[in-house]
């Protein structure tokens, strides 16, 4: 086969872009803290009831932390999914926001003196951070 006809764009390619950026056009027009409700919902649903690799989820935890309850570790499960599908839906709008936008998002910034400082210096900055949450929306932020 050519490379031209596994490149070849389809109608339903076409139809798959449309529905995608119609998707993420509503989510936008709720606003950063609806769309990021609507995220976690949607994680909530990815664990139950559809339950996509919960189980491997699951027994990951229970390896990680065999002390933990049942309840604890469906508990953390469900908030796992539930921030993973929050930060898919803030990363699908974040590209709609000025950097404006996105610094409004934020209520406080610790210590931000420090690259204020760095930045009056013309020097660079290395940010070291967990990966936690959506560390996405912060290199936003600081760009």
């Amino acid at each position: 086969m050519s490379d031209a006809a596994v490149h070849r764009i389809t109608l339903s390619h076409r139809a798959e872009y449309a529905a995608l950026r119609g998707a993420v056009g509503a989510l936008d027009a709720l606003g950063f803290r609806r769309a990021s409700a609507v995220g976690a919902r949607l994680g909530a649903l990815a664990y139950a009831p559809l339950g996509i690799r919960r189980g491997v989820v699951e027994r990951q935890l229970r390896a990680a932390f065999p002390d933990w309850t049942t309840d604890r570790v469906r508990g953390v499960a469900r908030a796992s999914y539930e921030s993973l599908g929050r930060t898919f839906i803030e990363t699908a709008v974040l590209p709609s926001y000025s950097r404006q936008d996105v610094i409004d998002l934020f209520e406080r910034v610790d210590n931000w003196e420090v690259v204020e400082r760095a930045r009056a210096l013309g020097r660079g900055l290395i940010v070291l951070t967990g990966h936690l949450g959506n560390w996405e929306l912060g290199g936003s932020y600081l760009a």
